[in-house]
Formats: structure tokens, sequence, C-alpha cells
């Protein structure tokens, strides 16, 4: 094997030492049965919704568009990965949020523990969001009080 020395950068910025192959692997460990079976689900009804499409071509449903923020690597890999099998993005997540919301209306056993532990979170978030904005307006008002004073 080769020894391959990376040359050490002493400016300020880092040396790039990744690959665009590596920018957008997300994690290294291989799918489980669990996300098997997910994407297997999701991937049977882009076929089926596929098949629809080329029968009943006049019949057109209402959508709307809705924006998601994601990692720019996790949202990359997706184009890529999309591209490669030639799934629709739109398609591939709206059939795995079909799969979500059931889970999210009637969560198992497994599921509710952590969707309660996250509404507990962000419940506690919230609270403090609105103490900081709750001191931040009595400083304006206070401020705004002292400046009418002064003039």
């Amino acid at each position: 094997m080769e020894n391959i020395q990376m040359p050490i950068d002493s400016g300020d910025q880092p040396s790039c030492a990744t690959s665009e192959r590596d920018e957008f692997r997300l994690s290294s460990t291989s799918p489980g049965v669990a996300e098997e079976q997910v994407l297997l689900s999701a991937l049977i009804e882009i076929e089926k919704e596929n098949q629809l499409r080329l029968t009943r071509h006049g019949q057109k449903q209402a959508l709307l568009c809705f924006s998601m923020k994601l990692p720019i690597a996790e949202l990359r890999a997706l184009q890529v990965q999309a591209a490669r099998w030639k799934i629709k993005q739109t398609d591939l997540t709206r059939f795995l949020l079909k799969l979500a919301i059931p889970l999210l209306e009637h969560p198992t056993s497994a599921v509710k523990p952590v969707l309660e532990a996250n509404l507990e979170i962000e419940t506690q978030r919230e609270l403090q969001r609105l103490r900081q904005r709750r001191h931040v307006g009595a400083f304006t008002e206070s401020q705004q009080l002292f400046d009418y004073q002064e003039s």
C-alpha cells in the first residue's frame, strides 16, 4: 500500500481532503430491514401511480406546493439517487409522507414515546421563545417610555 501524505495547510482555510463522492455520503451504515420495507412500499406506490398516469390522462387532482428545508448534503444525495433510478423527487417525498402520516395519526407503542418526547421538547422551546419575546417587548416599551420622558 502507498503512503499518501496530505499537505498541511498553515493558512486559515482548511484544506479540502474529501472527494465529491464522499460529499454525498450521509451515513456509513447500510439500511436495515425497516428502512428497506419503507422504501419498498414507497416504490410500489410510485409504480402504481405511474400506471394510473398512463391510463387516465384527463383526470387531475388539486395539488399544493410546500417548501422543505434540507441540509445540502441530504438534498444532493436525494437528487443524485433519484436521477440514478429515474424516480421523481416529488413522488418519492409524497409517498414516504403517505407512509408516515398514518403512523403520526395512530402511533404505535414504539413510536408514541418518541413523539411525546419531541412534543415536550418543542413545547419547552416555544415557552422559552415566548419568554424571550416578552422580555424584549418589555425592554422596548420601557425604552420608548424613557425616550418619551426625555423629550
